[in-house]
């Protein structure tokens, strides 16, 4: 989804057919949003982490409610913020460990809240290594905005 816009509906199918779609109703009230993520060589990293957005329809247009370059997963939260579902994205790190970001809804858009590391290793007593069933979640310091 280039900002220039999609010049015809060929670009438009081309474009479309490199991304993931999903309709969701973040608001639980009956209106679909749309969660979109980028699939192409261009917008994708070669971890996997590939630009991201959730759309919500207003009248005839849609707007951008959320928006992240690079993103491998996303979980939608069971707690609400002004009536829409928080969201967490995931960036893959490497095979132990991802970056996670807390998303709150401020009654126009997704805003980031709080930034997480999860790991699945640890090292232990003489830098043994183990690795652990559930991350080990750690808070670190991200730009709140």
């Amino acid at each position: 989804m280039s900002q220039s816009g999609i010049k015809s509906e060929q670009e438009l199918q081309e474009t479309i057919g490199q991304m993931r779609v999903k309709a969701v109703d973040l608001g639980e009230n009956g209106a679909r949003e749309f969660v979109v993520q980028d699939s192409n060589d261009q917008s994708c990293s070669p971890t996997g982490n590939c630009e991201f957005w959730i759309l919500q329809q207003n009248a005839d247009k849609y707007s951008v409610i959320l928006h992240r370059i690079a993103t491998q997963t996303f979980t939608i939260q069971s707690t609400l913020t002004n009536g829409f579902h928080d969201i967490v994205l995931g960036q893959h790190g490497s095979a132990t460990e991802s970056g996670l970001t807390l998303y709150r809804f401020d009654g126009a858009r997704y805003r980031r809240v709080a930034c997480y590391d999860a790991a699945w290793t640890m090292i232990g007593k003489d830098d043994e290594v183990h690795e652990l069933k559930e991350p080990r979640m750690t808070p670190t310091i991200c730009e709140i905005r």
